[in-house]
């Protein structure tokens, strides 16, 4: 017996602006911060050609640093305290799965920012199914392996889809024999999902770290009372 997604959600449609919002918004925070650094710097307004060369640079490697474009008009000791904060610093102790915020925030703020929206789906975040004994109506359950964990079971085998979820999407096998003229198995089924962006991760989430950067960089640089 085969069961099926009935129908999902659908995301509201201005996600994607408020998405792009957000991120914007994160990212000019830093470009500002550049924009002060400069304004020290040079001890005057940047000029326009000037302007065109301050962002908030992403340096993979510490040899990217000498010459580099966006590091033209900061002060060495602002410069150190920058460093703290770039992915290079990270490679040798992240850990699997774990990223560096700032690589996807101008990855997601070029995307944004070149009028194309991303993409939001509902994908799942958790899945349960259980039934009972008396739950079998004109069969019986059948014993199986699990061709993935290679364990017999008697009940059912589940498949939480990994992909963004759609109507009639598989969720679920029972494997029965049947035993009356009407077989059915009555499952209390609870799926849930979130709201993410392709295969980049759940929203929220992602936001939330974002913020926490953003937040981490300027309070490093928070005048001292």
């Amino acid at each position: 017996m085969i069961y099926r997604i009935d129908r999902v959600i659908e995301v509201r449609e201005d996600w994607p602006l408020i998405l792009g919002d957000a991120i914007q918004n994160f990212r000019a925070a830093l470009d500002y911060l550049m924009y002060q650094f400069a304004i020290v710097y040079l001890g005057r307004v940047p000029t326009v050609a000037e302007a065109k060369n301050i962002q908030f640079p992403e340096i993979r490697k510490l040899k990217q640093i000498p010459g580099h474009r966006f590091l033209q008009y900061i002060r060495p000791v602002d410069l150190d305290q920058m460093k703290l904060f770039q992915p290079y610093r990270r490679r040798h102790r992240r850990k699997k799965l774990e990223f560096h915020p700032l690589p996807w925030l101008i990855r997601m703020s070029n995307i944004d920012k070149h009028r194309r929206l991303h993409v939001i789906v509902v994908a799942p975040y958790q899945a349960s199914f259980t039934n009972r004994p008396d739950g079998y109506r004109d069969c019986v359950p059948l014993i199986r392996t699990d061709p993935a964990t290679g364990r017999r079971h008697g009940v059912t085998f589940h498949k939480a889809p990994s992909r963004p979820l759609r109507a009639n999407t598989e969720i679920l096998r029972v494997f029965v024999r049947p035993t009356g003229p009407n077989p059915d198995v009555e499952v209390d089924a609870r799926l849930t999902g979130w709201i993410t962006v392709g295969k980049t991760g759940p929203i929220i989430p992602l936001l939330d770290g974002f913020g926490e950067y953003v937040a981490a960089v300027l309070n490093r640089f928070q005048p001292r009372r």
